[in-house]
């Protein structure tokens, strides 16, 4: 699903809400492989208006390239078929031409879901909705189509049905910046901040918040080393906060 919740500055982070609102939760992505299709409409590559829609067989009867474990017994949907659909537009701002891009989607599963605090009940079909806005504030050229530096941020939120969703709110805003390291023009650093509300009865707290800072250093044209700090608060609502650092 790279096609969707497409952000420009979103794509360093390891944190998934800076990839994809988390209330959208049955969005197969990443390792969790879905067999499905998407159809876009795009008069112009860069600039101008966009739709696209989208519908995938995700489920826990869905086997595609499962070379190991049991998807069955952890996805959460009974059956049914992931559907989504978004809108948006490309643009450029002032006489720099800064490139942005803002949109909106929706999303619905068909399939049944455990109801969120009565794991024994289930209801038939979750929806949601999400919005984005990627902006770039300022950026440097050198040479005929190279890009030396680049400044840029965006935010997001999702919402979703609380009565089968873990989150059923969600924010996430990052700031990414390429290039500002002398003699370093392909290393790019950025921090995130991101916050989701938890609906579920019983917990020690309705909310949890992650703070993301990385180094993506470009060794090699082929080999790039990222050092990542994460800081979650209240994981789950019920954990004690956790800090956790990443080397990719």
């Amino acid at each position: 699903l790279a096609a969707f919740s497409k952000m420009a500055h979103a794509e360093y982070f390891l944190s998934s809400a800076a990839l994809y609102a988390p209330a959208m939760f049955p969005m197969p992505t990443g390792a969790h492989d879905a067999g499905g299709g998407e159809l876009f409409w795009r008069p112009k590559e860069d600039a101008g208006p966009y739709a696209g829609i989208g519908a995938y067989y995700d489920n826990r009867h869905n086997h595609l390239l499962v070379l190991e474990g049991h998807p069955e017994r952890t996805d959460l949907a009974t059956g049914g078929t992931f559907v989504i659909g978004e809108a948006g537009l490309r643009y450029t701002l002032g006489e720099a031409k800064l490139p942005g891009q803002a949109a909106v989607g929706g999303w619905f599963h068909t399939g049944e879901f455990p109801r969120t605090g009565d794991p024994a009940s289930y209801a038939h079909g979750s929806g949601g909705a999400y919005a984005f806005v990627d902006q770039t504030f300022w950026r440097e050229a050198v040479g005929r189509g190279a890009t030396a530096r680049d400044l840029g941020a965006f935010v997001q939120a999702g919402w979703s049905d609380a009565r089968t969703s873990a989150i059923d709110a969600s924010v996430a805003a990052g700031l990414a910046a390429k290039g500002f390291i002398p003699q370093r023009p392909d290393d790019v650093v950025g921090v995130l901040a991101a916050y989701v509300h938890l609906p579920a009865p019983g917990l020690r707290e309705d909310r949890e918040a992650a703070f993301e800072a990385f180094y993506h250093c470009q060794v090699l044209r082929f080999l790039a080393v990222k050092p990542d700090l994460q800081y979650i608060v209240s994981p789950s609502g019920t954990f004690p906060d956790a800090l956790v650092a990443t080397v990719r």
